[in-house]
């Protein structure tokens, strides 16, 4: 309860350590607790914060209402340091973590969980990293406080900002938003970002690259929905072959890999992009296509999920200049001569349509005048179908 300060600093509790005013160290600060950990207030390092709870069994909680191997911030508690390493035995819930180079983040338990915040315990999550920021939970890893009122006046109003790389993996779990206040707002910002889960994955983002995001379930409803509030580009995005990928961008999804490698591997795939789409995918058997453009940008696809395999194309549509092309492949170096293309509507409203495979259904397929209205009546413009 009473200011701490020194060249380097180590705390040590065979059960819980509870700190209600800030501590400081010039260096290296420490913290090993044989059951939980409390931060009520700041604590700042010029090196390396480090915090620990001992790996064992769970028992009740304790006095100040910390459950044994937890890491709980209050409502004032945050870290400052050069970098920052936290490693629990049970669940995790943090507050503000800002942190010069990196900040790792473990929760170690089996089923333990990252809360980045919670509104009902008045934390704000906010990490910081000038690097890299790498959170690992064997549970869940869920946003949880409000992204529209931060609770410091001051702070950005946003969850997780990693200079380079942020790292996530709910190992039996998901990574999602679990607000209460269902906001719409970037839970995170970072030049690149990968995500393993093990149930779903659910997001909103301003991401520069998306190098991975992967669901490990077998089960239905292994979705992964992804928003991004302008361009995306994407390496692998993988579920299983009966959960559905959603992609939203504010500006355009480009291909990160190249021709040869698939993007989106899924049941089905939603991409709805403000200016394109160009993406190698694995949609399986009975699995739809939807691609949309709402200004210029061409959609291009390329299907490969095996021979003879028939891909649905529900909507592929530019509704400004652009051309649309989806081509059903049939292996990784087969053509569009072995595998069906069922089209419901293709339509661009300045630009061509261009659509291969072994057999062609198609229901409506537009390529539209220059100037003309995209919910108008096909004219007989200079685009080519």
């Amino acid at each position: 309860n009473a200011q701490v300060s020194g060249h380097s600093v180590f705390l040590n509790a065979a059960d819980d350590v509870r700190i209600n005013d800030t501590v400081r160290a010039s260096e290296n600060l420490t913290i090993r607790a044989g059951d939980g950990v409390d931060l009520n207030d700041f604590i700042f390092a010029c090196e390396t914060a480090s915090i620990t709870t001992a790996d064992g069994g769970v028992g009740g909680d304790d006095e100040n209402g910390v459950c044994p191997n937890t890491l709980v911030f209050g409502p004032g508690g945050g870290i400052f340091a050069d970098d920052i390493v936290i490693n629990v035995a049970e669940d995790i819930t943090l507050g503000i973590l800002k942190a010069v180079n990196t900040v790792r983040v473990t929760a170690t338990g089996a089923g333990s969980d990252i809360f980045l915040g919670d509104l009902g315990l008045g934390v704000q999550g906010l990490i910081i990293s000038g690097t890299s920021t790498t959170l690992t939970a064997a549970g869940d890893i869920l946003f949880r406080s409000s992204a529209t009122t931060p609770i410091n006046p001051g702070d950005p109003a946003t969850f997780v900002i990693a200079g380079t790389l942020l790292s996530m993996t709910a190992t039996t779990g998901s990574i999602r938003d679990d607000e209460a206040d269902a906001s719409t707002v970037a839970d995170l910002f970072a030049s690149t970002v990968t995500a393993t889960a093990g149930t779903s994955i659910s997001y909103d983002g301003q991401v520069d690259v998306l190098t991975n995001a992967a669901v490990t379930g077998a089960v239905a409803g292994s979705n992964i929905n992804i928003t991004d509030l302008d361009d995306l580009v994407v390496g692998a995005v993988t579920t299983n072959a009966a959960s559905t990928v959603t992609l939203t961008v504010g500006g355009a999804i480009m291909d990160l890999n190249g021709a040869a490698t698939n993007n989106v591997t899924g049941a089905s795939l939603v991409a709805t992009t403000g200016s394109g789409v160009n993406l190698n995918t694995a949609i399986t058997a009975g699995g739809t296509l939807t691609a949309t453009a709402s200004g210029d940008g061409n959609v291009h696809v390329r299907n490969r999920t095996g021979a003879g395999t028939t891909l649905t194309v529900t909507a592929a549509t530019v509704e400004g200049v652009g051309d649309v092309t989806v081509t059903n492949l049939g292996a990784a170096a087969g053509t569009a001569d072995d595998a069906a293309l069922v089209v419901t509507l293709a339509r661009t409203a300045n630009g061509d349509v261009t659509l291969s495979g072994s057999t062609l259904t198609i229901t409506a397929a537009f390529a539209g005048a220059p100037g003309e209205a995209f919910s108008g009546a096909a004219g007989a413009g200079d685009g080519s179908i």
